[in-house]
């Protein structure tokens, strides 16, 4: 799986500012297409964590990121498709971690 660019990552701090500054939830599609790295569909844990690292310079433990995916995970599958997936931006954790 490909390495987010730099200029992703601000992308993805962009979207993520407008997301939760100026709530804007038109972002929420482009920003899961960016991180859906391997075009599933679905978000993995091994999607997920490298763009938290990356957003945010904390690396996350297994634990807390399998905690954050089955809390926004509705269907029970361990991945986060993008009907969830603005429910995991608005996880209490994601969002204090994000900000």
């Amino acid at each position: 799986m490909a390495d987010l660019s730099a200029e992703e990552v601000q992308r993805v701090k962009d979207l993520l500012n407008s997301f939760y500054v100026n709530g804007d939830s038109s972002v929420v599609a482009e920003l899961f297409g960016i991180i859906d790295r391997d075009g599933s569909g679905s978000l993995e844990a091994d999607e997920l964590e490298p763009i938290i690292t990356a957003v945010t310079g904390k690396q996350l433990g297994a634990g807390e990121l399998e905690a954050i995916i089955k809390a926004a995970d509705e269907d029970g599958n361990s991945t986060i498709e993008l009907n969830e997936f603005e429910g995991l931006l608005n996880n209490a954790q994601v969002k204090a971690l994000l900000t």
